[in-house]
């Protein structure tokens, strides 16, 4: 489930937009009216108690992914948690569901709208909207949790920069606005000059082992590098980004980061896998190392955390996710490697001892 808040100051526009679409359906709330112009009524009569609040309405729209099946009293429950958690259990709130939006591939996409009051019922003083936006993506987390709903990233958390609302819709209007329906569609299905840095770098980084060779790499699917003092930033058709402006997972530092720990994941993979032949799963002192379908999985037996979560492809061990690896993780299977070779060549010794005394016999 994602979520989205926005703040206003007109009840009557946001109702209609809501409760006036065909396929607007009451999921429930705390208002005694049913009808547009009762809810309006409702929610003004407090609201204009409080002079001072610019914005008393708050509206909360909550998308479940499409695999996330939710009745409305399950709906109704989750809506009423997070009115409660987010500070306003004291506010006027209604909710509904819409069912007019599919995802790309076909799928119906229920989603609700919640409207909130956000001047209060029991002293008309309104809620505080200090770091709103946080106490709703942690109390949404919580509530993805309790209700087993399909998880997504934090937004602060992510490593890559979406394209916002705003750019969205300036690309679809430029879209619009072409006649040719050929270049329209090729238009659309041509990601914009940001997604194609963001996976041109995806895609380079795997392969490269330092900045410089990541540069390289870059260059040959037409992307310019430049690193300065501040950081670094790509050129692509004409157009510049700095790296903070693709997302966390672009500026230099994470690059580094990202390139440090592949190299630590392409020198302890090759002999985990060694390791690992003819073998599912092996326990040690401080790790435990196993097969998982195709990946390689790496836990620290202390923490029981994840290390490591690595994939051969074409010859390129790779990370899935975030390694945890340290040089103390390195050294240590360096030396498993080197005890696991001389184990290797004494066993050969033996065998050559063994065929040349049969020889000689």
């Amino acid at each position: 489930m994602i979520g989205k808040a926005t703040k206003g100051a007109d009840f009557r526009g946001l109702l209609r937009y809501i409760f006036s679409k065909e396929r607007s359906q009451l999921v429930g709330g705390n208002l005694g009216q049913q009808s547009i112009l009762g809810m309006q009524q409702e929610f003004e009569a407090i609201s204009c108690l409080n002079h001072r609040v610019r914005y008393p309405v708050l509206h909360l729209s909550l998308s479940p992914h499409p695999d996330d099946r939710l009745s409305d009293d399950r709906a109704f429950d989750l809506i009423d948690d997070m009115v409660n958690r987010c500070g306003y259990g004291d506010c006027q709130w209604v909710a509904a569901r819409h069912d007019d939006t599919i995802t790309p591939v076909g799928k119906p996409r229920p989603h609700y709208h919640v409207i909130i009051n956000r001047v209060r019922l029991t002293d008309c003083r309104v809620v505080s909207a200090w770091k709103d936006w946080q106490r709703y993506e942690i109390v949404l987390q919580e509530l993805r949790e309790e209700y087993k709903l399909t998880g997504v990233i934090d937004s602060r958390d992510s490593p890559r920069r979406e394209l916002t609302t705003a750019q969205v819709l300036r690309t679809r209007q430029s879209q619009h606005s072409l006649d040719d329906s050929h270049y329209s569609n090729q238009i659309h299905s041509d990601p914009s000059v940001r997604a194609q840095l963001q996976n041109a770098i995806d895609s380079a980084i795997t392969l490269a082992n330092s900045v410089t060779s990541f540069s390289k790499t870059l260059s040959t699917a037409g992307v310019s590098t430049v690193v300065t003092s501040r950081g670094i930033k790509f050129e692509k058709d004409g157009m510049w980004f700095a790296g903070y402006q693709l997302g966390k997972g672009y500026t230099l530092k994470s690059l580094e980061r990202r390139l440090s720990q592949q190299n630590l994941v392409r020198t302890i993979a090759p002999i985990i896998a060694a390791c690992l032949v003819n073998q599912t799963r092996l326990v040690g002192k401080y790790h435990t190392a196993y097969w998982e379908d195709d990946q390689l999985v790496l836990m620290d037996n202390q923490s029981s955390t994840l290390k490591m979560r690595a994939v051969n492809k074409d010859g390129y061990w790779q990370p899935i996710g975030r390694a945890k690896l340290t040089d103390t993780d390195v050294r240590h299977f360096l030396e498993i490697d080197l005890r696991r070779r001389q184990a290797v060549r004494e066993v050969k010794k033996q065998h050559q001892k063994e065929q040349t005394e049969v020889e000689v016999y």
